[in-house]
């Protein structure tokens, strides 16, 4: 089982609770880079819990065993709700790679409470969509991925600032004469 937390107050915060209830895991934070690729490679093997930020390990394929490919592979459970609908699908893209088997499941901390709620793919609590109807069913998704919506129309309004303020600029001093 591999669990994404968004940041690592919240990683520390779920790791004192596996302790608590005496499970043995591996925490990665992204603060001992070395031993990251290591440890993260190692969450495919048969009974491992390896609780990562969202930084941690990046780039370390997750191998599984055979005892762990034949209980149906790496588990990923989202402790988070990223800016992005991209990290969203990296971390859930860990589960599952080159034809592996494995699930995925998304979990929210309540912030009243601070207890974990199970939800759907997206985030959010289970509800029986199956009783709704489907204009309402579509309004709730809709608004429940309008704000990772809203934050990536921004970063790409940034993204293209920064590309047109470079042109200017690239402009500006060719019209000089300096090159750099």
């Amino acid at each position: 089982m591999l669990i994404g937390t968004d940041d690592v107050a919240d990683a520390q915060r779920l790791s004192t609770l596996l302790h608590t209830a005496q499970i043995e895991h591996q925490l990665l934070d992204a603060r001992h880079d070395a031993a990251e690729a290591a440890i993260v490679a190692q969450a495919g093997r048969s009974g491992t819990v390896t609780v990562a930020t969202r930084m941690a390990g990046r780039g370390t394929d997750i191998e599984l065993d055979p005892r762990a490919r034949a209980a149906g592979g790496l588990h990923v459970l989202c402790c988070q709700h990223n800016p992005s609908r991209r990290q969203d699908r990296q971390l859930a893209g860990r589960a599952g790679r080159q034809g592996d088997p494995g699930s995925v499941e998304h979990w929210r901390a309540d912030s009243r409470t601070g207890a974990w709620l199970q939800g759907s793919a997206t985030g959010r609590r289970a509800w029986n969509w199956a009783a709704a109807r489907p204009g309402l069913r579509k309004l709730v998704q809709w608004l429940g991925q309008w704000p990772q919506r809203a934050e990536e129309r921004r970063r790409a309004l940034l993204r293209g600032s920064l590309v047109e303020q470079d042109e200017r600029w690239e402009r500006r001093l060719s019209f000089a004469g300096r090159a750099d």
